[in-house]
């Protein structure tokens, strides 16, 4: 045999056993599997719907899209927030109790009586905390909508409806002066809301001036001038009675109630027709009695909805007999009591405790009321910072005793 042929047969029988599957060698087979995730992404607001910062709504376009985009569902919210520009219908203080506004409306245009509701809604950009919005200025709400009592309007979800770029509408202003005063001063038919109009009445001999704004009296200031805060269409009278010296109180015991009404005037005067629950009258030779003077550190704050004052959180209020002593001082209010009171004209090292009494006012939840022992001329109402919130009041009642 060929030798060359003999040495190769082995190779070739290896070669032929690897291919018939004979062969003791084994190869292993790796496989890989993918997994594919989808996330969906969630669309956005749309403009047309809901508006934006840039692109707001006016006050139709919300009504017609809210009825469409949230149920009429006792409860039900908005997905987004919608952004709506308007203007301001009615006048809206800050509601120092809980740092926010009042609740007001929006409406397309001034005297339209298509309007969105706005509560519980806080300062944005361009609008500073604790400001007043006046009738006719123009804000943007950005908030997410609520159906409730049968109605869509602006309501806190987590977070409160926002107002922002604010702009100052124009109002209206007319004065008239009656006889025996006059004003040596040139006013103009209108005013941006939010200006201060400072003048002086000078009453002819014997006579002194009263100044009303829109029928509220308008108090003098120190420095003898009136000033008045525009915020809606502004109607001045200034009138002349005559100047009788107030007397004294006689002997006797006397009560004063201040409330939201008559909160805004510094001293509660006694003459008819009574502007107070103070039980003391003209007597047949027509005198008039001084009144009881209420000094608010940080003017009278008044509820724009409720029946309701209120004194700020490190803010004061001093509540002086004109002669006499001052016995009791009972406070109601709303829901808790955050003062402190003393005896005497201001703050002293002890606040005097309070009772729990029955409050007069009704119809109201969360009405609470408590008296102070003050005996003295003067009373002292002092709020801290440290309160959780300012003071809400329905109305104090100051009993005086004059022997």
């Amino acid at each position: 045999m060929n030798k060359k042929l003999f040495v190769l047969l082995p190779a070739v029988m290896l070669l032929l056993a690897s291919c018939d599957g004979n062969s003791e060698s084994t190869t292993t087979s790796s496989t890989t599997t993918t997994t594919t995730t989808t996330t969906t992404v969630k669309p956005g607001p749309k403009v047309e719907d809901y508006g934006s910062k840039d692109a707001p709504l006016s006050v139709s376009q919300y009504l017609e899209n809210v009825s469409r985009l949230v149920e009429k569902e006792e409860g039900a919210f908005s997905e987004y927030e919608f952004h709506v520009r308007a203007y301001v219908r009615d006048v809206t203080e800050w509601n120092f109790s809980y740092n926010q506004f009042n609740n007001f409306y929006l409406v397309d245009q001034m005297g339209s009586k298509t309007s969105a509701k706005v509560q519980r809604a806080v300062n944005g950009s361009g609008v500073e905390a604790e400001s007043t919005l006046c009738k006719g200025d123009m804000v943007t709400v950005s908030g997410y909508a609520e159906y409730y009592a049968n109605i869509y309007s602006f309501f806190p979800d987590g977070s409160a409806p926002k107002v922002s770029n604010l702009v100052r509408g124009n109002s209206s202003f007319k004065i008239e002066v009656g006889t025996n005063v006059t004003i040596n001063q040139e006013f103009k038919d209108s005013y941006t809301n939010g200006s201060e109009i400072s003048f002086t009445v000078k009453a002819d001999e014997g006579y002194k001036a009263i100044v009303y704004a829109n029928g509220s009296v308008v108090r003098q200031n120190d420095n003898g001038t009136y000033t008045i805060t525009i915020k809606e269409d502004t109607s001045v009278e200034v009138k002349a009675k005559l100047d009788i010296p107030a007397s004294d109180l006689p002997s006797g015991t006397y009560k004063s109630t201040i409330n939201k009404t008559n909160c805004g005037m510094t001293t509660l005067a006694t003459t008819k027709p009574l502007t107070t629950e103070l039980s003391v009258k003209d007597d047949e030779e027509g005198k008039t009695y001084k009144g009881v003077t209420y000094t608010f550190s940080n003017n009278c704050n008044q509820h724009s909805s409720y029946d309701e004052f209120v004194i700020g959180k490190n803010a004061s209020l001093l509540i002086s007999a004109p002669n006499g002593k001052i016995t009791t001082i009972v406070l109601e209010v709303y829901k808790s009591n955050y003062s402190e009171v003393y005896a005497g004209a201001e703050k002293g090292e002890t606040a005097i405790s309070g009772k729990s009494v029955t409050p007069e006012t009704t119809g109201y939840q969360d009405t609470l009321a408590f008296e102070y022992e003050i005996n003295n001329k003067d009373a002292y109402i002092f709020v801290p910072n440290g309160a959780s919130y300012a003071l809400t009041l329905y109305k104090i009642m100051v009993n005086i005793v004059v022997e």
